[in-house]
């Protein structure tokens, strides 16, 4: 990492990669502000790097971490609703070193979780298999499968066994 100003960029901007980058981000406005099906989201997305698996649904203004799409995960049969944000790093200004700790680790949605309009996923959390969570709420922790969870930060209101789903 090398600063600019007082934040710190990725090796994957630096020199040449700065092409690669731009595209990439590129690519990420394209899904998030073009109309298209949904399915082409998915196709696009998983040209940037995102792992992506099967029966995939991505709304309109997701918005997927623009440094490093490729720790993000996707399991299959996963919903994911408009204006949602999934992120996989954090930088901070350098004054702030003793303070927040950078972060650049894996986020995994696990097998047929649904994430409601406008949800924000932090760096590292893993959503479980199953689980529901609510509309406008940020998760900051790993949630367990077959739950809802709500509100900012989000928190398990409900469990339900698997035998409830109509799969």
């Amino acid at each position: 990492m090398s600063k600019t100003g007082k934040i710190i960029q990725s090796q994957k901007s630096r020199g040449l990669g700065i092409f690669s980058a731009s595209f990439s981000r590129v690519l990420n406005a394209i899904c998030r502000y073009f109309p298209m099906y949904p399915f082409l989201r998915v196709v696009i997305q998983k040209t940037r790097g995102v792992s992506i698996g099967k029966n995939i649904f991505i709304g309109a203004e997701v918005m997927f971490d623009e440094v490093f799409p490729e720790n993000i995960i996707i399991e299959d049969d996963v919903t994911i609703i408009a204006r949602s944000t999934i992120l996989s790093h954090s930088f901070y200004p350098t004054h702030f070193r003793k303070v927040l700790k950078e972060t650049k680790k894996r986020t995994v949605l696990k097998k047929g979780c649904y994430l409601g309009i406008g949800v924000t996923v932090m760096p590292g959390v893993i959503i479980g298999e199953y689980a529901i969570i609510g509309a406008g709420s940020i998760v900051t922790k790993d949630v367990p499968p077959y739950t809802i969870s709500v509100g900012c930060p989000a928190k398990v209101i409900k469990k339900y066994n698997h035998t409830d789903l109509t799969i």
